[in-house]
């Protein structure tokens, strides 16, 4: 076989498997815009039946153990909550389901979004803009017809879709989640508690904080649901004072995904790892931060502890940003970049945004950051916890932006590049925390963040247990 020959044939099979391609992509819009087709026949029609019985299909059920799996036939004495928006709790399906009291159910993001976006069509309308459909709305508004004939098809296909799965009680994470908005209010309507578990406990973390989350709650529609709960009393207080809802109708209850950490704390072994290991929890650059000129401030944490990695090969850096993609990772590599620094080439430096925050609680030796709850997780776990807090910040606006700042003196605080590197040298070969100090961190932890107890799993469990035995009312 001559190489033209062998050219030709394999221009063919190359050609034949683009076409394979080309094909499984045209079978795929088939089948996207028949489903699409199907499901818009099936909510004008008010096929409510059909539309039950394929959602309880395609719903999960979170197991004692934690696993997803497919939902059991029956509640088996138990009551079931159905969980909205599961994507974005933070364990906390897994924590109710873990005591065995509750059945809970949850349906992918995917199938509530796809129910949503038939009624609120985003490239047509301005419903989508500046949180509009979260706000009061005039009658003769476009979205109000959107929302009017969405509450009408949810109050034909709920009743259908929780007797099927036997569903007593509705949940989600946040009072701006669109989806849920209507979902929630209209099973409180139909008989159903609709109880608002608010993932956040960071209301008043810092000045700036207090001051969003006050005109953002005076903003939005009053609260739709049978019982709010939140992680705090200060939390509690905003939104009270801010009538969003009232206060016979909002519990603070602490944080279930604490429980296991404060667990471990108590029967935690002392960390006998040989070498030495640092946690930097990043903040970005944006915002007042970049207002208030402080760049350099940025680049200098950034470059300290990449510095500290260099001088120090014994030690292990750890950079754990919240997410794969945040602003930070672009801007430090900007920084970096210009610097000539390069990550890749530093072997005990580590940026990974999937590590486990209470996993390394307990694995590494000291801890640094700002803008986070994980400090005042570490601090409760016994270990040095030290703040950037460098004097080119110090009374600027962006001290309004700093997390825990009336706890400060409960940590340690670094003013600059040299005495950052310092005290955390020090730290590592002086970890031990003065008992005075521990205290004041405990009551600062149960004051932000739960109960020492361990007890919030407990809470949230009895208070939606109770909820259903009154009803929503």
């Amino acid at each position: 076989m001559t190489s033209r020959q062998r050219n030709c044939i394999l221009k063919k099979t190359l050609d034949l498997g683009d076409f394979g391609k080309d094909r499984a992509i045209f079978m795929k819009n088939i089948a996207h815009n028949l489903f699409y087709s199907i499901l818009r026949a099936a909510i004008s029609n008010h096929w409510y039946g059909l539309l039950a019985w394929f959602y309880s299909k395609v719903m999960e059920e979170v197991t004692v153990e934690g696993k997803i799996v497919r939902p059991s036939k029956k509640s088996n004495n138990k009551i079931t909550v159905l969980v909205l928006s599961a994507y974005a709790f933070r364990k906390d399906p897994e924590c109710l389901a873990s005591s065995g009291e509750l059945r809970i159910l949850q349906i992918p993001r995917i199938w509530e979004a796809r129910l949503f976006c038939c009624f609120y069509k985003q490239k047509e309308t301005c419903c989508f803009k500046k949180n509009k459909l979260t706000k009061y709305i005039e009658d003769n508004d476009q979205c109000y017809q959107y929302k009017k004939t969405h509450r009408d098809f949810l109050h034909g296909f709920l009743p259908k879709l929780y007797k099927r799965l036997e569903i007593k009680c509705v949940i989600n994470p946040h009072f701006r989640y669109l989806p849920d908005v209507d979902w929630g209010s209209v099973s409180k309507e139909i008989g159903v508690p609709y109880i608002l578990i608010n993932r956040d406990s960071r209301f008043t973390a810092n000045a700036d904080n207090i001051k969003r989350v006050t005109n953002l709650l005076k903003s939005v529609v009053k609260f739709e649901g049978s019982h709010m709960i939140v992680q705090n009393e200060y939390d509690k207080q905003i939104c009270v004072n801010t009538n969003y809802v009232k206060k016979e109708r909002i519990s603070a209850l602490g944080c279930m995904r604490m429980d296991s950490l404060l667990r471990r704390v108590k029967t935690a072994i002392p960390n006998m790892n040989s070498r030495k290991k640092i946690v930097f929890f990043p903040f970005n650059l944006r915002g007042v931060l970049v207002k208030a000129g402080l760049a350099q401030f940025f680049t200098d944490v950034n470059v300290a502890l990449v510095q500290l990695a260099i001088n120090h090969p014994e030690i292990d850096v750890v950079f754990k940003p919240k997410a794969e993609k945040t602003p930070w990772n672009k801007e430090v590599n900007v920084v970096f970049k210009e610097l000539g620094i390069n990550l890749q080439e530093i072997s005990n430096i580590q940026v990974d945004p999937y590590l486990n925050v209470h996993d390394l609680l307990f694995e590494a030796d000291v801890f640094c950051g700002l803008a986070t709850t994980a400090l005042l997780e570490a601090a409760i776990a016994g270990k040095p916890v030290i703040i950037p807090y460098f004097k080119e910040i110090q009374k600027t606006e962006y001290e309004d932006c700093l997390f825990f700042k009336n706890c400060y003196h409960l940590f340690d605080v670094a003013e600059s590049m040299e005495e950052l590197e310092s005290i955390i040298i020090h730290r590592l070969n002086n970890p031990g925390i003065d008992e005075n100090i521990m205290e004041g961190r405990k009551v600062a932890f149960e004051n932000y963040v739960s109960s020492l107890n361990c007890d919030a799993t407990e809470k949230h469990v009895s208070m939606i247990k109770r909820i259903v035995a009154e009803g929503s009312t």
